[in-house]
This record gives structure tokens, C-alpha cells and sequence, in this order.
């Protein structure tokens, strides 16, 4: 069980977009539950969004930390992750017949299922052969998961008896340098070399003026 992941949505499209699928999707979902008694447990697809929205230097996060860093002005999407997983969390607590794990993943990359594949993670690379990050790119850091371990871990929180409460699966770190580099070293580097993010950033008023070819959302660069 999931909910939209859109970037680049607009304060005023939030709540349409974001945050009432998010949680009215959830709310929907778990009535259904309620009223199937076969079922016994449910596995959320959360997301690291509902355990912080951007990191703050020096600390350490785990499954014990929300998100309170968002509103529909500011990080809409995590603002939704967190809605819905707190309305999940707020169903299980008032049902006994059935038990509640989420998985709360990183950005989730790796190979599609379908031959036309969409979503924010194929965005990011797509931007990233076109060569709209050729000028510059961000400096930050994404937690990232490989989509199968996703699904593994999906797959062991429903069958493992003793699973509870949240697992956050975020084991590797994104970096445009990085993925220029491991795009280099492929079978296509030479042809794609053009293209890629340098190995430097821009600087932020660049990024600025930058964000919206980009792809990228004016407050991710504060």
C-alpha cells in the first residue's frame, strides 16, 4: 500500500494533489481491511520523508523520528508520507485483529518493470542523460534503495511473525557526481560523457535560476 510520489507540486495544489490522496488512499484502504477478516497484516509503503524532510548536520536519524519539518508550503510530498503514515498508524492502534509494519525507503532507484516507465526516480536520471545537469547540479546527498531490496523487505515484513512497528531501508548514498561517474565507466560513457554533471557543483543563485529546467524544487536548495 502506497501514495503519490510527485515533486514540484505547488502550494496551492498540495492538498488536491498530495495530501488528500495520500491519506484519504490510506483511511480507504485500512476500512477495507476492517472489514476482511482474512486479513491479519497490512505493509505500508512509506518513505524516509515521513521520518525527516531534509538532515540536519550532526544527527542521527532512525525509525523513532518524525517529520516536522513540513508543511503545504514547504516539502508538500513529505508532508503527505507523514499524514498518511501517522493516519495508518492511528487505524492500526484501534484494531487488534490485525498488525501494521512500514517500510519507510529511501528514493528508490533501479530497473522498471514496464517499457515505459514513469515516476520521480526516472525523471532524475532521465534529467540527468538529457544533460540538463551539465551547467550544475545541487549539492546534497539522497538516500537511495535498490528497488528490489524494496520489495524483499516488503516481502519479510509480511511472512516474519515477529516484524513490527517501522523499518527504515535507506542503505546507500546518491551523489550527481557519483552517478556521473558510474555512467562514465559504462558501456555508453563515451557518447554520454557530454552530458553529465561536472564534478563540482553550482553555486546556489545559479541553482536558482537553474531549478526549474532542472527539475528541482526552489526550497530543496536552501
Amino acid at each position: 500500500m502506497a501514495s503519490p510520489f510527485k515533486l514540484g507540486v505547488s502550494q496551492g495544489d498540495a492538498k488536491k494533489a498530495l495530501l488528500r490522496p495520500a491519506v484519504d488512499g490510506t483511511r480507504n484502504v485500512l476500512g477495507s481491511v476492517a472489514r476482511t477478516p482474512s486479513v491479519q497484516r497490512v505493509v505500508l509503503t512509506s518513505s524516509i520523508a515521513a521520518i525527516l524532510a531534509f538532515p540536519q548536520a550532526g544527527r542521527v536519524y532512525s525509525e523513532d523520528d518524525w517529520n516536522d519539518q513540513s508543511s503545504e508550503a514547504l516539502f508538500p510530498y513529505e508532508l503527505s508520507k507523514t499524514l498518511a503514515e501517522r493516519a495508518a498508524w492511528d487505524s492500526a492502534r484501534s484494531r487488534s485483529r490485525w498488525s501494521l509494519v512500514a517500510i519507510n525507503p529511501g528514493l528508490v532507484m533501479g530497473p522498471p518493470l514496464g517499457p515505459q516507465p514513469e515516476g520521480e526516480s526516472i525523471a532524475l536520471m532521465r534529467r540527468i542523460l538529457r544533460g540538463d545537469l551539465r551547467a550544475g547540479y545541487p549539492a546534497f546527498e539522497l538516500r537511495t534503495v535498490d528497488v528490489r531490496d524494496v520489495a524483499k523487505a516488503h516481502c519479510v515484513a509480511m511472512v516474519k511473525e515477529d516484524a513490527h512497528g517501522r523499518y527504515l531501508v535507506a542503505p546507500n548514498t546518491f551523489t550527481f557526481p557519483r552517478a556521473a561517474e558510474v555512467l562514465r565507466e559504462g558501456p555508453l560513457g563515451a557518447q554520454l560523457a557530454w552530458r553529465l554533471p561536472g564534478r563540482r557543483p553550482a553555486p546556489r543563485w545559479l541553482l536558482s535560476l537553474l531549478a526549474d529546467v532542472a527539475g528541482i524544487e526552489r526550497c530543496r536548495l536552501e
